[in-house]
């Protein structure tokens, strides 16, 4: 550029350069701030400069900017007839142009874009030029399982474009879509990990609520049952009876519990997780719920049952080997909660490496909660008992009512058996019954 440039600085032999290009549907993504768009085939030519450039220049709409080929040493003067800001500087329509933003390419003493038409650049600024073209995909409905195959095309295109054009090496193709997917691939990694915790109590709660219904089902018809099949009903005949009652507990709960996740999905703040309708996986998941719940309910009807007396007998003395295994099951859960909850204090994330480098989610570490509850759980049910016997005992013989009344209902509920009053004790409310029966005297006897 010639004369007066303004507060633009130039190279080190003194030359100021300026960036002069056509930019195809320039209108639709930017907005003028003053003037009109250039206009094609007018003397001198018209052009349009962004907001930055004329700022640093000091020009505007109505000046003159003379403009020498470096090839040809031709002087060109071009009159400022509008200028632009974008209207979106992020967009990637303005990769063609990055000295948009600033008025000037990083590290260089080169300014603009001053825009013309197509025709105007042809005619006069062809000499010394290079073309660009932005490729931009549409990314509507890609989800994360496609990232991989978006990575693999994306990296084709970068190396194989150069070629299938004819350019050779005298074009440079570059892109951040493979640096973008992975980054995705990080983000969605993470944002699953942070799912994986919540995901898996609900699923122990949903669980465990299940199967409680289950067992509190079968345990109010246990004496019902064994009485069956002490009249001699058999084992399909009871367990039709268990399935026709465990079809009026899951039926409802299989229809109402698709429609219910997606409006309840509705009610959080972040709506883009809201399906538009219950999907075929939301179906599928309910109705395993289902079958395992009909599943827990009718499997114990369907075992070979013991004669009325040992059925009513199990139920007030458990099976010792039962406590055993359940003893040892306990002790197992808290071992592996102590390993997750070391592990994951060194590690403070559920993301790890493997030796590949790549990052996943560890099942130890993303669980390691999920087992601090249960292990909690379980230690609250096995040591709460005990615990409350001996505060029981501790204060059996002082004048606390209210003490010994919510002392005594945890310790006085045992499996199978309700709790008794020791000899020499006090509890609160419960009166010493004697129950007696009166034996008619045969005749004759004195």
């Amino acid at each position: 550029m010639r004369g007066d440039t303004g507060e633009a600085v130039a190279d080190r032999s003194g030359v100021t350069y300026a960036s002069v290009m056509f930019l195809d549907d320039l209108p639709a993504h930017a907005r003028l701030t003053s003037g009109t768009w250039p206009r094609t085939g007018a003397d001198p030519v018209q052009t349009a400069i962004g907001e930055a450039a004329a700022t640093t220049l000091r020009v505007g709409v109505g000046d003159r900017i003379p403009i020498t080929d470096g090839l040809t040493g031709r002087v060109t003067e071009v009159v400022v007839t509008g200028v632009f800001s974008p209207v979106d500087p992020d967009a990637a329509y303005w990769r063609l142009a990055p000295e948009t933003s600033t008025g000037s390419l990083s590290q260089a003493a080169t300014y603009g874009p001053m825009t013309v038409s197509r025709d105007d650049f042809a005619t006069h600024f062809l000499a010394n030029a290079s073309a660009g073209w932005l490729v931009e995909p549409d990314l509507t409905g890609i989800g994360p399982t496609a990232l991989d195959r978006l990575a693999d095309a994306a990296a084709r295109i970068t190396t194989s474009s150069s070629a299938a054009a004819g350019l050779g090496d005298s074009a440079v193709v570059s892109g951040d879509l493979v640096d973008l997917v992975q980054r995705l691939r990080q983000a969605t990694l993470v944002g699953r990990s942070a799912l994986v915790t919540p995901m898996l109590l609900v699923v122990v709660l949903g669980g465990y609520a299940l199967l409680l219904v289950a067992i509190l089902l079968t345990e109010h018809r246990r004496g019902e049952t064994a009485l069956l099949r002490a009249r001699g009903a058999a084992r399909w005949q009871v367990a039709g009876l268990t399935a026709r009652e465990a079809t009026l507990v899951v039926l409802p709960a299989v229809v109402l519990a698709p429609p219910l996740v997606v409006e309840l999905l509705g009610l959080l703040a972040a709506v883009s997780l809201r399906p538009d309708r219950a999907d075929p996986t939301v179906w599928l998941v309910a109705g395993l719920a289902a079958a395992g719940c009909a599943a827990a309910m009718i499997g114990p009807s369907l075992r070979r049952g013991d004669s009325y007396v040992a059925d009513l007998a199990s139920r007030s003395r458990p099976n010792r080997r039962g406590m055993v295994q359940r003893a040892s099951l306990d002790v197992l859960l808290v071992g592996l909660a102590l390993l997750s909850w070391y592990q994951l204090s060194r590690y403070s994330s559920p993301l790890s490496r493997s030796r590949g480098g790549e990052l996943g989610v560890d099942p130890l570490l993303a669980a390691a909660p999920t087992l601090g509850v249960l292990a909690g759980a379980v230690l609250a049910l096995r040591l709460l008992p005990p615990l409350v016997r001996l505060t029981e005992r501790w204060v059996d013989r002082r004048p606390w009512t209210a003490v010994m009344l919510g002392t005594w209902q945890p310790a006085g509920r045992r499996a199978g058996a309700a709790a008794r009053p020791r000899r020499g004790g006090r509890h609160p409310g419960l009166v010493p019954r004697r129950d007696s029966a009166t034996v008619p005297r045969r005749p004759g006897r004195g």
